[in-house]
């Protein structure tokens, strides 16, 4: 079920805190050895940080014959909408066959955006028409439905969680760039965006240090838990040939804070893990700022701020120019002083934030069925206190990156 779904219906999960029973605290403890877990390239993957492990004969623990129901008051219920979350898309990527679907829209219609924002300002939005090697950009997967969603009485609206784990294979441009460090291993760096099977957009600051050396980095794609490799669909690994940095950066304050990364060897998108955001335009019909917009990769958030083992999603609001920079201008660490450069843009939302080892990941918006890639994760402020998330300008300098 897609995760803007108002309704429950056959391919979604609806639980009522009522209906939740609390476990049983356990006298008993259970030690179990970790599996190894092997992958194609050993030395470019992490180790496992729980490893997880599968018995094809597991011995079950005995039951005693009835289970009296013992419902939890509201009050006093306590739940984790993104545990229970993590746990069915584990389940659904061991068990399910390998068909997924494109979302069409996952917009409902409180998420349309308006004809103007807050201050009445319009914003350049430009869906590029679709070329033979962009037809299939931009497609939100999804497979059975695996949000699960709480609703407390049948009249109460159902509640939408705006950031938490995201689906195997949702968002199949999203992914992760790994860096060499000095004991020979890779370790997650940041997150990126495919463009197309050869190319791959970050923030300019996770590879401007090593540009002359490329293949000190290595990018997967198509991964969703970075502990291992056992999803249904298998994960891609490149190694960088070539880092091009955008020629106006400026690392002292971020500017023009874009790069792209480019392979020998393309990435098959013919699997549906793996597959290119559309590019937006830069110039044409004046579209208002889409509502529908999701940042997407292994950062952290206000709750765990903390480089994450799963792929996560935060849906954040594109927030108007000048309102964005009273805010930062309000901040002791930027004064009032402090000017918003062109090449940036702000987003943000109650309740969420993007957080550490979030940089280069991709922030799209959905317009019409698909998703075009608006900015890449940047810089901010601290995490979860409120302050909007600046992002690279992806729009601004689209023309830049088709010419490259």
């Amino acid at each position: 079920m897609r995760m803007t779904d108002g309704l429950c219906g056959a391919e979604s999960v609806c639980c009522r805190r009522s209906q939740i029973i609390a476990p049983e605290p356990s006298t008993t403890s259970t030690t179990t050895t970790p599996a190894t877990v092997s992958s194609s390239i050993s030395s470019t993957k992490l180790e496992p940080v729980d490893s997880l492990v599968f018995d094809s004969d597991p011995i079950l623990p005995a039951l005693p014959e009835t289970i009296p129901f013992q419902p939890i008051s509201p009050n006093e219920s306590v739940h984790d909408p993104n545990l229970l979350l993590e746990l069915s898309n584990l389940l659904l990527s061991h068990s399910l066959v390998d068909t997924f679907e494109p979302i069409v829209s996952n917009a409902l219609p409180i998420d349309q955006p308006a004809t103007t924002n807050d201050s009445g300002q319009n914003v350049i939005f430009t869906p590029t028409p679709s070329t033979s090697n962009e037809k299939h950009c931009g497609r939100r997967q999804h497979s059975v439905g695996s949000r699960i969603f709480f609703q407390d009485e049948d009249s109460d609206s159902l509640s939408q969680v705006l950031a938490g784990t995201v689906g195997f294979s949702e968002f199949p441009w999203t992914v992760a760039i790994y860096q060499l460090i000095r004991n020979g291993s890779f370790v997650y760096h940041c997150g990126g965006a495919i463009l197309n099977r050869s190319v791959v957009i970050t923030a300019a600051h996770c590879v401007s240090n090593n540009r002359l050396h490329p293949n000190r980095f290595v990018v997967y794609a198509g991964d969703w838990d970075r502990r291992h490799t056992q999803e249904r669909l298998p994960h891609q690994e490149r190694t960088v040939s070539r880092v091009l940095v955008h020629p106006n950066y400026y690392s002292g304050a971020l500017f023009n804070d874009l790069a792209l990364l480019f392979f020998n060897e393309p990435f098959n998108d013919t699997l549906t893990n793996v597959e290119p955001v559309c590019l937006a335009g830069e110039t044409g019909m004046a579209y208002p700022p889409p509502d529908n917009c999701f940042v997407t990769g292994w950062g952290g958030s206000p709750k765990a701020n903390r480089v994450q083992s799963i792929q996560q999603y935060s849906k954040l609001r594109i927030l108007e120019r000048e309102q964005c920079e009273t805010q930062l201008q309000s901040l002791p660490t930027l004064g009032s002083k402090f000017r918003l450069h062109q090449s940036f843009l702000c987003a943000a939302a109650i309740g969420t934030d993007v957080c550490q080892g979030s940089g280069g990941s991709p922030y799209a918006c959905e317009r019409d069925g698909r998703y075009y890639l608006m900015g890449i994760v940047s810089w901010g402020v601290g995490c979860g206190d409120g302050i909007p998330a600046v992002l690279t300008n992806v729009t601004d300098l689209s023309e830049w990156i088709r010419s490259q």
